[in-house]
């Protein structure tokens, strides 16, 4: 019905230029090149092999209303006086400059090959560059008809209001019917993309010069007859408001630019991403009053930090609140890879800088495109003061659909956050803005039970620039209309329910399990081990650092260590240039952690004696259990401890076992040492057919293939062969976020060579394993420890074809409805058969260093050091190992980074069994060295004694205030209350409970004597202390 009045658009638009004037004098100057002066190619990109360019224009401002406009192939940054201005790119085309007529300004244009999301552009370069003066009534007009149109044209506008506004729109624009066509509105309608067939006979005649009959409106009848239409199309608003109610719902509007820290372009891209899009969205908001636009990640707002001018701006218009910080993390992070300790910084670090730059503290945790969620996050968000998660990404279920959208999310400590699922697509945190996806959010978030208000984000992500001028004047204009929901500028924090309300929601207990993109738990995997790998180093360091008395800054380590967490970087998902930066800020991290842990040595046990001590330090956040410890050396030993020398025993080739005591979490022991002689000769490798090992409980039978046999104190636990299996798949999309179902999935059948002994010795066997299609191999070194009374396997693979999938797997005869697992925060259980859709779309979740089956009185743990996706089905554990994907990156996991795994059978509980301490210490082992101390017995030092095996110290860092005091960030991880008598390194005036971000005291703890104190720690607490020592 209405598209008849598209050409009074294109009328209106055209008019609303009344003048234009090229830029045609630009000196060019590509990277690492000399500037060109007056070039003449200034429009093409001739640089191919050059991806970043500079344009410079000395120009005169030609009117005192100019705007300047461009049309650019790739993405843009204009400068005005070398200051950022706005960001160009099809969404933002314009910039208004407030200069006088006559001004000289320098005009700047940073450009890029690429353009949104990361596509190289074809033909980058520049389309035309002019600067235009408008008429605002008539680009009013324009708004005001086509929103008009829009809401004519939705299929929820009554028949009868369509008919009423098409008459109301023929009355308003009856004087333009009354004349004849106007020559430049019909040349730009007839050019338009998509024009009609019936059109190309005039579009030709157009082309070849003027047509008789047609010549353009004079401006001054323009103005006149604009004029008279500008006040008709506002009766027929008035007219529309009174003939319909409102529509339902209510929508908090706030404007939204997602930009991804990193993935189809690196961090230095990135950065100017965020250039571009603060200064446009900074332009914006200054144009027009009241809407709100947020932004994440302290991260990025350092980045705007590096301009002054566009700082100084953004700060001002935060501190008005038209800009809103979106908390909580230091980045949008993955929540499910990372570990607690992790995301305890993430909160404390990201919310401390929005109290510090803006004296405000988020009460909301945004994360819109993370990929599912840990279920302990609830629990670490109230300790942080947060009051509402939001999110979209639940929407993206492939199989079932979530039950609510607007929840009380329970964590494991019993504490609830308010939830909230906002959005209708999968790209609900950049909504369009447009009549049918503002109702659409609303319809669907009412769907799922929703009442009262939900969030709506709008506008363009990922370099687009968030909300355009085009948005901003329809959504001006909706809140006039009729039929559509109440669109309020208000901050997220709105949405925060008074807690009586609040009550009433229905509780979610668990995580919120995204049924799509099960592939990210796997891929990269160097950036998912080394990220584990890094996480104990950075804190174990702090740690031995506190210990000694030191206070180590290591906050910009962890920053740098932090940022890498994005939710596309850590769950594998980026380019290969993401990686290379990763691998770069890893090596950062590790100089400096490197220096901490010599300087605590130094301090802890100065090389100044004339002996020698065998020195660990226990990287593990829960302490190390009394276990034989694994010792690479050339040469037999032993340590003293407990009043007598203890042992080594050969393991492996320059591999021996000793006994050492339980030590504390992150700590450091030393033990005198003398060398001995080895007792036992170097075994020779053999091939075997079979190999059968017995030890203490159990027995084992290698074949080829795998393990053939496991069986603990007489009991079968395998219901087959253990071993490595391969399969194609081949995903519709987002190839390297996803994992196929065993449906989708093509196996592959593999060779394998002989067994081969490689070494054997009295409670040791090792057993190289060979498997091979083709050019891919997989080696696997199976150790069978007696030590240990577990099977240790090392396995390294080289995947010459992309899209194979590699697991383990394990079919057992254990029967049980549950599998227990390691999450970021102590351990879960999940259903270890599927009971419906929603666990049959559950076919691969993550964990992290270890998983257990267990019947009453018989259960295997199986543990790693590095690996995340796992899944268990009717008694079959697996593993994945490496997913080999094409794209984004098709290079990923060519070479996977090798994994270990180990197989530990048990009778009691697994927390009675130790399988978290000892995962902890497979996962990460201590850090082990010789150093020349004079010792007569051995040595311990660690930031905090007493804490028994079921509470972790997740943290041990000096407060962020200089004080010296101490912070500790400690969790309860069995969900197993406890009260606990607690010893402090050194003498203590006062100690605390305190509050996570602020780090000041909530409630004292009593001390006695100086150096202990009693807590009263909850199932699955977080418990926060700041710790006084004395002066001296």
């Amino acid at each position: 019905m209405f598209k008849s009045y598209q050409f009074w658009l294109t009328l209106l638009w055209t008019w609303s230029v009344v003048q234009r004037e090229p830029i045609t004098d630009w000196m060019v100057q590509y990277a690492g090149q000399e500037p060109r002066v007056h070039d003449p190619d200034f429009h093409a990109w001739t640089e191919p092999e050059i991806s970043f360019r500079t344009l410079f224009a000395d120009a005169v401002v030609p009117w005192e209303d100019a705007v300047f406009e461009a049309e650019v192939r790739g993405e843009t940054l204009l400068r005005v006086d070398n200051q950022p201005a706005c960001g160009l790119n099809p969404f933002h085309t314009r910039f208004p400059l407030h200069h006088a007529a006559g001004d000289r300004v320098l005009l700047t244009l940073e450009q890029v090959t690429t353009g949104l999301m990361g596509v190289a552009s074809a033909n980058p370069g520049l389309d035309r560059c002019h600067w235009i003066r408008l008429d605002p009534m008539t680009e009013s007009c324009y708004w005001d008809l086509a929103v008009l149109l829009e809401w004519g044209d939705d299929p929820d506008t009554p028949p009868d209001l369509k008919r009423q506004l098409a008459r109301w729109l023929d009355q308003a624009l009856a004087p333009l019917i009354a004349r004849a066509p106007d020559e430049d509105a019909l040349r730009a309608h007839v050019f338009r993309t998509g024009r009609s067939a019936e059109e190309e006979g005039l579009a030709r005649a157009l082309h070849h010069g003027p047509v008789s009959g047609l010549q353009p409106v004079p401006p001054r009848e323009r103005r006149a007859l604009v004029a008279t239409l500008h006040q008709r199309l506002r009766d027929v608003y008035q007219s529309l408001h009174h003939a319909a109610p409102k529509g339902a719902g209510k929508l908090v509007m706030m404007g939204h630019a997602h930009i991804d820290l990193a993935w189809l372009w690196p961090m230095a891209e990135t950065a100017r991403k965020t250039i571009r899009t603060a200064a446009g969205q900074a332009a914006l908001l200054e144009a027009f009053p009241a809407w709100r636009f947020g932004m994440s990640s302290p991260e990025m707002w350092r980045i705007i930090q590096t301009e002054p001018d566009l700082a100084r701006r953004w700060l001002a218009l935060a501190d008005s609140h038209r800009v809103e910080p979106l908390g909580a993390f230091w980045v949008e992070a993955d929540s499910q890879l990372l570990g607690g300790t992790s995301l305890l910084r993430h909160l404390a670090y990201g919310l401390e800088y929005f109290e510090k730059t803006l004296g405000r503290r988020p009460r909301t945790a945004f994360l819109p495109d993370t990929f599912g969620f840990s279920g302990a996050l609830p629990t670490f968000l109230n300790a942080a003061g947060i009051d509402l998660f939001l999110t979209t990404k639940i929407n993206w279920n492939d199989s079932t659909r979530f039950p609510y959208k607007h929840f009380r999310w329970v964590g494991p400590d019993g504490s609830a956050i308010a939830a909230m699922i906002f959005g209708n697509s999968p790209d609900g945190y950049n909504g369009t803005a447009s009549i049918r996806d503002l109702k659409a959010a609303w319809d669907s978030f009412a769907q799922g039970g929703g009442e009262g208000a939900v969030l709506y984000a709008f506008g363009h992500g990922d370099g687009g620039g968030g909300p355009d001028e085009s948005m901003l004047q329809r959504l001006t204009r909706y809140r006039q209309l009729p039929l559509l929901p109440d669109l309020v500028d208000a901050s997220p924090e709105s949405l925060i329910l008074p807690p009586d309300a609040e009550k009433h929601l229905p509780r979610w207990h668990g995580d919120l399990y995204l049924e799509f993109h099960r592939g990210v738990f796997t891929t990269q995997t160097r950036v998912k081990s080394e990220t584990r790998q890094v996480e104990r180093e950075l804190a174990s360091a702090e740690a031995w650092a506190i210990a000694a008395g030191g206070r180590p800054d290591l906050k910009e380590a962890w920053t740098t260590y932090l940022r890498n967490h994005f939710h596309d970087i850590l769950p594998g998902s980026s380019i290969g240039a993401v990686y290379e930066d990763f691998r770069l800020d890893m090596e950062i991290v590790r100089h400096q952690v490197h220096a901490v842990e010599e300087d605590a040595l130094n301090r802890l046990f100065p090389g100044t004696g004339t002996g020698t001590a065998l020195v660990i330090g226990h990287r593990g956040r829960v302490s190390r259990p009394e276990i034989p410890l694994m010792v690479e050396r050339r040469g037999a030993f032993q340590v003293f401890w407990g009043g007598a020398w203890h042992q080594s025993r050969p393991v492996g080739p320059h591999q021996y076992a000793v006994d050492v005591p339980a030590l504390p979490p992150a700590s450091m022991a030393a033990f005198p040492l003398q060398d001995m002689a080895d007792e036992v000769l170097p075994s020779e490798s053999r091939p075997s057919d079979r190999v059968r090992w017995m030890s203490r409980t159990l027995e084992v039978v290698i074949g080829p293939d795998g393990l053939h046999s496991l069986k603990h104190e007489g009991r079968e636990l395998l219901d087959g062969v253990a071993g490595v299996e391969l399969f194609f798949q081949h995903p519709r999309e987002f190839d390297a976020w996803e994992l196929e179902p065993s449906n989708r999935r093509g196996p592959v059948s593999l060779q394998h060579d002989i067994p081969v002994i490689e070494w054997q010795g009295p409670h040791t066997t090792i057993v190289q394993l060979h498997h091979h299609r083709g050019e891919t191999t997989i080696k696997e070194r199976i150790t069978l420890n007696g030590e240990l009374q577990q099977i240790d396997l090392a396995i390294s693979l080289h995947i010459a074809e992309r899209r194979l999938v590699t697991q383990y797997r394990i079919p057992t005869t254990l029967s049980s409805d549950h599998v227990s697992r390691e999450t970021l925060f102590g351990a879960d259980t999940l259903p270890a058969r599927p009971s419906g859709p929603a666990d049959e779309a559950r076919f691969e979740w993550a964990a992290h260093r270890f998983i257990d089956l267990a019947e009453p009185h018989q259960g295997l743990a199986l543990m790693n050091d590095g690996r995340f996706g796992h899944h268990v089905d009717n008694g079959t554990m697996s593993i994945t190992l490496s997913t080999a994907p094409l794209y984004p990156d098709p290079g990923a996991d060519g070479d996977p980074v090798p994994v270990r795994l180990a197989l530990v059978p048990h009778r009691a509980h697994w927390t009675d069994a130790h399988i978290m301490e000892r995962a902890q210490d497979f996962s990460e082992p201590p850090m082990i060295s010789e150093r020349s101390v004079a010792l007569k017995d051995y040595a311990v030092a660690a930031p905090l004694l007493g804490l028994p095996p079921n509470v972790a110290l997740l943290n041990a860092k000096p407060a962020e205030d200089g004080s010296g005091d101490v912070i500790y960030h400690l969790g309860e991880m069995w969900g197993d209350a406890c009260h606990v008598k607690v010893t402090w390194p050194y003498p203590v005036s006062a100690a605390f409970q305190a509050d996570l971000v602020s780090e000041e005291p909530l409630l004292p703890l009593e001390v006695h004597e100086g150096y202990d104190s009693t807590l009263n720690i909850r199932a699955h607490q977080l418990f926060i202390i700041r710790m006084r020592p004395l002066p001296n």
